[in-house]
């Protein structure tokens, strides 16, 4: 009724007999409000017509008052009264000579604010030629009550997905609701039975006056409901007489009439506050945000290996409600199980799938991440063109639209520009958007608002934007040739990084212990990594005995070569390194200490590179403390060797050893001497020798042969040794290859740098990754330029050396190990007693550790176990029998060994 006020506001007949054309049910209302207008209309028509008589009068007074102050008009000559020379021929009629002035055109009423008029064809004119839009000149709506402002609404209804936004589409329920409303009411059985006064006067028009009335507020639901009822059972058709029609006559009428209502009710309820409560309760439900992969599929029943039924309490009419499915599309539609793959093979969303993740080594994450980059900047700078030929002609038009108005002389505002629809799609608004990052939305509001100020804005935006990123995209080629180039040769290197995954797991301190505690399971089931290219010659050999008699090695255990000759030097100086990249962090004097008196001693490598080191780590120098007994094996300043005599003094500053060194025999002074090969009743304490009871330590009758060095040490002590084989092995392997061939006679080249010769280059450059910030690709592209089959081995040795250099500073912060090992430089070669003295050290003693001039062996020994027990299992049997196959042992009766008479015969093993 507002609307049709406004548009009749100068017409109280036209509005007095508006009422007849609306529903009989809110006549009465209407009728009311509108006469009050009417009479609101008449009264301003009256002020309207008594303000023109007043401005006509007054104009009539002021042209009154204009012709009675003008001056007399001049006095007209007679013929007699004109000069001789002048024949009164020549004298012209009176009305010629007075001239009528010209008639002047009405002016064109000026608005506020201009400073010229403009005629309504001439406005009409301007809205013809608009094209990319419609412009009108209508006074300015005031702006409404709790109106968003551009920026409130951009954080409210955030981005766009259209400009102009288009309208509120219908669901598919609603348009078949209409549809089947609009054939109802289309019936011949609810036509009237006379033919009405207008061609627009039909129950479906009707139907539509009542839902804009329910619309604007002035119906409520149940005064709807009342309505339409009445409408959809009756219509037009009268309900009595001989013409009767309608519900009130035919049945089928009022059934559909029935179903339309409850339809009209379900598609009230289908939007608003009511729908949205409803989707809540849903989504709130036991399976309303489930997927499949979250629900309890334990009691459904498994139809095929794929596919299972719905759960039992699954509400079907709840969750598969389908408005348009018939009775036949439901019989060839599955709406009964559920896909379902195996678990092994679940993958529930392409962000799960990580097979190509799994195949790219850092060198095609390098080349892929380049080159997504690439494809983000052009595809914005696509992007930004596409916007900007999109936005390019409607910013041509409405400057020059805006041009004409300042020509015209009319005020800013005047003229009213919107977009027509679907001029701006979502791609060209994101593109827009992403020219002003976090305030996007809020300059997209005031384009929707204001397009005529706001497009040429956006338009300049866009040029200086496809100038800038070209620009940017020719410096970024530049970055990324210099990534492709560095890294395609190694993303054609598909092994390398599963060898340095399978060598990192070769040397996981969980996986060890657990190789160690379960040694005899993988005697029967070797590990994958035993059989891989990578690790299989790093891999220790699994044995349930030794095949040497006088190893008196009877448990179960790994095999690994060891040997003085490997790089052991190369090792140590790489772990000093990391080590003094520390610094303060770590006290190097007990690191040290364990260097020289334990690593030195047990390995058997040469001295020469530790002496400089064990000079400083020898504080208070524990020789002084103690005198060495001769025949005893020491660690010098000038090599290892063996004490022939004393010569003692009166003092301590004048005793002398008399030791055989390798290049001879000489007089050396105690604090030359720093390694603690000490004697019976001396173990290492705080960095000195201290003197211990004579405590009786249960033993056997075993003996160790002398090539064989035995300690039990403690968990961390055992990881550490075997992280240092594998440190060591890898090292000697790979200076083995590359002196093979030729390698390290030739100049590392990488980068257009040259390193030098193969291997010293590589373990200085792996030096320097020790020690500052470490580029991991550089450092593999240096590995590869130095060798391409051994990639995987070298990349992987910053790990391993930072391993050894971390569980090195744990072991030295006690002097467990080098209390143990003084017990086993003893020179009893008992084990049980051993074990046992190195038990009263540690009660976590539980890994046998043996060495020998080939072969390193480890093995787990319970506190509880007997230790020169062959195990009960009969296998052991089997394996020494397979082992006599190939030539090394075999189980007889017959001694093939008669010197080994230190040897109980139920515990010998003959050699063959």
């Amino acid at each position: 009724l507002d609307e049709v006020s406004l548009l009749f506001a100068d017409h109280p007949d036209l509005l007095k007999q508006f009422t007849y054309f609306l529903p009989d049910a809110v006549q009465a209302q209407a009728k009311a409000q509108l006469d009050q207008v009417a009479k609101e209309a008449e009264a301003r028509n009256r002020a309207a017509a008594s303000k023109k008589a007043i401005m006509q009068q007054a104009k009539g007074m002021q042209q009154q008052s204009q012709v009675l102050s003008a001056p007399p008009p001049p006095r007209r000559q007679t013929n007699h009264q004109l000069p001789p020379q002048q024949p009164p021929q020549q004298l012209q009629p009176p009305q010629q000579q007075q001239q009528q002035p010209p008639q002047q055109q009405p002016h064109a009423p000026i608005p506020f604010g201009a400073t010229q008029g403009r005629s309504d064809d001439r406005e009409r004119e301007i809205a013809r030629s608009v094209i990319y839009g419609t412009v009108s000149f209508a006074p300015v709506r005031p702006p409404r009550k709790n109106e968003l402002t551009p920026t409130q609404a951009a954080s409210k209804k955030g981005r766009p997905q259209m400009i102009p936004e288009l309208p509120v589409q219908p669901t598919t329920a609603e348009s078949a609701f209409f549809e089947r409303a609009k054939l109802h009411l289309s019936r011949k059985e609810l036509a009237p039975d006379k033919p009405p006064g207008s061609r627009r006067h039909t129950p479906y028009v009707e139907f539509l006056k009542c839902l804009h009335l329910f619309g604007a507020g002035i119906l409520n639901k149940d005064e709807l409901l009342l309505l339409l009822r009445g409408l959809f059972m009756q219509g037009h058709a009268p309900k009595s007489g001989i013409n009767a029609g309608g519900g009130a006559s035919n049945p089928a009428v009022a059934n559909d009439a029935q179903e339309l209502l409850r339809e009209f009710e379900e598609v009230l309820v289908s939007r608003g506050h009511y729908a949205n409560q409803e989707e809540a309760s849903k989504t709130k439900s036991k399976y309303g945000d489930k997927q499949i992969r979250d629900m309890d599929l334990s009691g459904c029943e498994r139809l095929t290996p794929s596919y299972r039924t719905y759960p039992p309490d699954y509400p079907m009419n709840k969750f598969f409600f389908h408005s348009g499915q018939s009775g036949m599309d439901a019989t060839v539609l599955n709406s009964d199980t559920l896909c379902v793959p195996e678990k092994k093979n679940r993958i529930w969303s392409p962000e799960e799938y990580d097979g190509p993740t799994k195949r790219h080594n850092p060198y095609e994450e390098a080349m892929l991440l380049a080159e997504d980059e690439r494809f983000e900047v052009d595809m914005a700078i696509q992007r930004n063109i596409m916007a900007m030929r999109q936005v390019e002609p409607i910013a041509e038009e409405v400057t020059q639209l805006r041009e004409n108005e300042e020509k015209d002389g009319q005020p800013i505002g005047r003229m009213h520009y919107k977009l027509r629809s679907r001029q701006l799609n979502n791609a060209q608004i994101n593109a827009i958007a992403r020219l002003y990052g976090d305030s996007g939305d809020e300059v997209l509001q005031h384009l929707v608002r204001n397009p005529v100020a706001v497009l040429p804005i956006v338009f300049n935006r866009l040029k200086q934007k496809d100038i800038e990123w070209r620009e940017a995209k020719k410096e970024l080629n530049k970055k990324w040739e210099a990534i492709y180039d560095a890294n395609h040769e190694g993303s054609l290197d598909a092994t390398c990084w599963f060898h340095k995954r399978d060598l990192e797991r070769s040397f996981d301190e969980k996986k060890l212990v657990k190789q160690a505690k379960n040694c005899q399971d993988f005697v029967k089931e070797p590990s994958v990594l035993a059989s891989r290219a990578a690790t299989k010659d790093y891999h220790p050999q699994f044995l349930r005995g030794s095949t040497d008699s006088d190893s008196l090695l009877y448990q179960p255990h790994m095999k690994l070569p060891m040997s003085p000759e490997m790089p052991h030097q190369d090792a140590y100086h790489l772990i000093k390194t990391t080590l003094m990249k520390l610094g303060t962090k770590v006290d190097h004097e007990p690191v040290f200490r364990v260097w020289t008196e334990f690593m030195a001693s047990f390995f058997s490598f040469p001295s020469d590179f530790v002496i400089d080191d064990a000079r400083e780590g020898n504080c208070k120098k524990q020789a002084l403390a103690l005198k060495y007994n001769t025949g005893q094996k020491v660690m010098t300043s000038f090599g290892q060797g063996e004490i022939l005599s004393v010569s003692e003094g009166t003092g301590q500053s004048t005793l002398r050893y008399k030791v055989r060194l390798p290049f001879g025999i000489g007089f050396v002074r105690p604090e030359s001497i720093f390694q603690s090969a000490n004697g019976p009743g001396f173990l290492a304490r705080n960095g000195d020798q201290v003197k211990v009871s004579e405590t009786e330590f249960p033993g056997s009758d075993y003996r160790l042969d002398n090539k064989y060095k035995l300690v039990f040490v403690e968990e961390i002590v055992y990881k550490f040794l075997r992280i240092y084989s594998l440190l060591v092995s890898i090292l000697h392997d790979t200076k083995s290859r590359l002196l093979q061939t030729d390698s390290d006679q030739m100049d590392t080249t990488v980068d257009n740098k040259t390193f030098g010769p193969a291997y010293t280059a590589y373990l200085s450059k792996l030096k320097e990754v020790m020690v500052s910030q470490p580029d991991l690709l550089a450092f593999e592209r240096f590995c590869r330029a130095t060798c391409k089959k051994r990639v995987g081995q070298l990349t992987v040795l910053p790990k391993i050396v930072d391993s050894c250099a971390r569980l090195l500073v744990e072991i030295s912060k006690d002097d467990v190990l080098l209390s143990a090992y003084d017990f086993s430089m003893w020179g009893e070669r008992d084990p049980v007693k051993l074990r046992s003295q190195c038990l009263s050290v540690s009660d976590e003693s539980s890994y046998r550790v043996q060495i020998s001039d080939d072969n390193i062996f480890f093995a787990y020994v319970d506190p509880d176990q007997d230790l020169m027990a062959l195990p009960e299992d009969d296998e052991v049997e089997d394996e020494m029998d397979d082992d006599a196959e190939d030539g090394e042992i075999e189980e007889s009766g017959e001694d093939l060994n008669p010197d080994d008479d230190g040897q109980p015969d139920s515990k010998r093993q003959k050699l063959k």
